[in-house]
């Protein structure tokens, strides 16, 4: 028996003897360079091309391994990229190969660049994890038909590198690859798959993107389950999320994305089809918290924080935001977004919030500007590209500095070059305003044709900076105006309308006592001082108005200033800032007011008595109101004739029977021309 044992052992020794022999043959006598044209030759019959640059080369020690140097290949039939590698290492598991399969314990390929130009291509880079899970098993033959199985254990990427080039030749690239998967099997059982790399996000420096993947496989269904998590480390990005892809369907379902983005928190789930030719996703996003600042360079200030929920759907045709709700600081909003991305586009907006306070900006003007305030809410405009578009937003407030409009409504048409502005109204300093406009973008400047309604503004609110004008005003307008800023268009319009100022008040000016004064000049009794407001407060005005070049007339405007009827007329210079009005006042009775002064002269009451009111307004304002030259020259003229009349030519007392004398009368006639001829040479008139 021992000699059995012995002989056995013996011949298993020079089994070993044999082998070694013939694998130190392998190794040293043959050399594996000489089969490279082979290979090359083989891949091109296979429309691969493949260029081996370095060596071939055995390893037996610690693992039986093939050691490839640098290559090149490629292929356009097949959509594999470019792609070239520094060095590849097949490490061959022995035990297997005796059972008659190849069986790669691991396959290492390092410091490989790979040149994406194609979505085709990407999916075939992006198979990479479940490549290694090939196995012959699954060509549908028995265990006992096929000659040989292939399964690789571990399949790793090092040092690597992937440029992706888009149509426009734009570029991003993929820094430091780190791939690793162990154990892929088509069995259905979880192998881990780890995958690092650097690329630039939200800014030019690289952030460093980390996943780590339980991957499983069914091959019979073609599907690829997903459970991992991903870091990114500029920005702080950590989130987990389950995914299945069914390949044969061309679809993706994550049921689960959640995780934290900065000190954002945000939650999906999607599901995408058809990915292989045109994506359509549906599903649910909800962020809250998002700090504005974390994410953009320059945000835009006084809005802070970010939160919306929504339900969407998102195709190369279309995105649709069904019933989302969103959250800017204090601003609570929920509409509905929908826009169509096939030419001509378009666009369905609508928004109903509460209390929206927009960001004051430097400029008081603009602050002041209603337009302006709106011009955030209407950058989906943008987005139409000459298409056809409707918004509508509803809200309870708008603020902006000092401005602040209650009840704003919006209900906006877009059509190619034209924006139609149907309603904007709201409630404002006081009162209401409704504007309706038309907006042509076709030429080089744009135009607009416009019908505007105010009703009781406040002008106090309304114009801070004009201190000395009260009231409120109603106004009716239609004009037209060119321009693209709002200096040009103010400067542009042309236009005309009816106006009223409900209880007016101008301070600064009285025009009660400046009548008074003038009357008297022509009173003989003295009444003593009386003290004055320094405003006038005047009866409703109303008038028409026209506004062309800058230039603001009023043609004729009526109100009344207790027992004195005021008509007038004047122009107002936008530029300028100036006016001049001409005001006539005509005394109905024989006292001005309850307050004022009593006159008594026939001369004055019920007669026009015109004013001259000049000033400017803004800074450094400068007012007047004097009575008419004209007039006070005729007032001064007729009463000195008056006294001269009186003092030098008055004639004797006579008795009632008495006659006068025709000679003396005629004498008189001459005294009377003599006086009309001095006057006229004084006033020179």
């Amino acid at each position: 028996m021992s000699k059995l044992v012995k002989g056995v052992l013996g011949l298993l020794a020079i089994l070993l003897i044999v082998i070694c022999a013939g694998v130190a043959y392998l190794i040293l006598g043959v050399d594996p360079n000489t089969y490279k044209p082979e290979l090359e030759k083989l891949a091109a019959e296979n429309a691969v091309s493949l260029k081996i640059h370095g060596d071939l080369s055995w390893t037996l020690f610690p693992t039986l391994a093939i050691k490839i140097g640098s290559t090149e290949l490629s292929s356009a039939q097949h959509s594999i990229p470019q792609t070239t590698f520094q060095q590849a290492s097949l490490a061959l598991d022995w035990k297997s190969l005796l059972n008659r399969k190849i069986s790669f314990n691991a396959i290492e390929i390092r410091q490989a660049d790979i040149t994406i130009r194609s979505e085709q291509q990407a999916r075939n880079v992006a198979a990479l994890p479940a490549a290694p899970a090939a196995n012959l098993q699954h060509s549908g033959k028995s265990d006992t038909d096929t000659p040989f199985q292939l399964t690789i254990d571990r399949f790793s990427l090092v040092d690597s590198r992937i440029e992706l080039v888009s149509e426009d030749n734009s570029r991003r690239v993929l820094e430091s690859i780190q791939f690793f998967s162990t154990g892929p099997n088509f069995e259905q059982h979880p192998f881990p798959v780890e995958l690092s790399f650097s690329t630039p996000l939200l800014s030019d420096e690289p952030s460093v993107i980390n996943l780590k993947i339980d991957l499983q496989l069914n091959s019979e269904k073609q599907q690829f389950d997903f459970n991992g998590n991903l870091a990114v480390d500029n920005p702080g990005i950590k989130a987990h999320f389950k995914a299945s892809y069914d390949a044969s369907a061309g679809s993706l379902k994550v049921t689960q994305l959640d995780g934290n983005a900065q000190s954002a928190r945000f939650q999906v789930n999607t599901e995408v089809a058809d990915l292989t030719n045109t994506p359509v996703a549906k599903g649910n996003l909800n962020i809250e918290n998002l700090k504005i600042r974390e994410w953009l360079p320059e945000p835009p200030e006084g809005i802070t924080q970010l939160s919306i929920n929504t339900d969407f759907s998102a195709s190369e045709k279309a995105i649709q935001l069904k019933q989302y709700r969103i959250t800017l600081d204090d601003f609570t909003g929920a509409g509905a977004f929908s826009l169509n991305l096939i030419p001509p586009r378009q666009l369905e907006m609508s928004l109903k919030g509460n209390t929206l306070e927009l960001p004051a900006s430097g400029d008081t003007e603009q602050n002041q500007n209603s337009a302006a305030m709106l011009t955030p809410l209407l950058a989906p405009l943008a987005l139409l590209d000459g298409g056809k578009g409707h918004i509508e937003l509803s809200l309870d407030r708008l603020k902006q500095a000092a401005m602040e409009i209650q009840k704003l409504h919006l209900n906006l048409f877009a059509n190619g070059n034209v924006i139609h502005v149907a309603d904007l109204s709201g409630d404002v300093f006081g009162g209401q305003f409704q504007l309706d406009t038309k907006i042509n973008l076709s030429g080089k400047t744009p135009t607009l044709i416009y019908k505007a309604a105010l009703k009781g503004i406040n002008l106090k609110q309304a114009l801070p900076e004009q201190k000395d004008l009260s009231g409120k005003l109603d106004l009716n307008f239609n004009g037209v105006t060119s321009g693209d800023d709002t200096n040009s268009l103010i400067a542009n319009i042309n236009g005309s309308g009816k106006f009223s100022v409900l209880e007016p008040v101008i301070n600064n000016i009285n025009v009660e006592r400046n009548y008074c004064e003038i009357a008297s000049l022509i009173e003989s009794e003295n009444t003593g001082p009386q003290q004055w407001s320094n405003n006038t407060m005047l009866g409703n005005l109303s008038g028409d108005i026209t506004i062309k070049e800058q230039i603001v007339t009023l043609p004729a405007f009526t109100t009344a200033l207790g027992n004195l009827a005021v008509r007038g007329n004047g122009k107002v210079s936008l530029e300028a800032k100036t006016y001049n009005m001409l005001i006539t006042t005509n005394l109905q009775g024989d006292r001005t007011s309850a307050t004022g002064c009593i006159v008594k002269s026939k001369r004055i009451r019920n007669r026009d008595i015109p004013m001259r009111c000049k000033g400017s307004f803004g800074e450094n304002t400068k007012n007047s109101c004097l009575p008419d030259e004209n007039f006070v020259n005729q007032l001064l003229k007729e009463k000195l004739a008056e006294k001269l009349s009186d003092k030098l030519f008055k004639p004797e007392k006579k008795s009632s029977a008495d006659t006068q004398d025709p000679e003396q009368q005629s004498k008189d006639e001459l005294k009377q021309q003599a006086i009309d001829s001095l006057l006229r040479g004084i006033f020179k008139k």
